[in-house]
C-alpha cells in the first residue's frame, strides 16, 4: 500500500476506536479525539475511571501462570 493509503487507513481506525470509547464511556468523540491527539498512554487506573474497563486484576508474571497450569493439569 501507498503511504496515502497507509494513513487514510490509519485514520479511520482511529475514528473507529474513538467511537467505540465514546459509546463506552459516554464521552464523546471529541474528548478521545483531543486525549488522542499526541502521544498518550493510558494506566490501568485512568482506564478504571474513564470506565474503559470495568476491573483492574492483580498482574501475575507468566512463571506464576505456568506454575499454576503445571499444578492444574497433575
Amino acid at each position: 500500500r501507498s503511504a496515502e493509503a497507509w494513513a487514510k487507513f490509519g485514520k479511520r481506525e482511529r475514528n473507529r476506536m474513538y467511537k467505540i470509547f465514546s459509546e463506552r464511556t459516554g464521552y464523546p468523540i471529541s474528548f478521545w479525539r483531543e486525549k488522542f491527539s499526541h502521544d498518550y498512554l493510558i494506566d490501568p487506573r485512568e482506564a478504571l475511571d474513564l470506565g474503559l474497563v470495568d476491573e483492574i486484576k492483580p498482574h501475575s508474571s507468566w512463571r506464576t501462570q505456568l506454575k499454576k497450569k503445571i499444578q492444574r493439569e497433575r
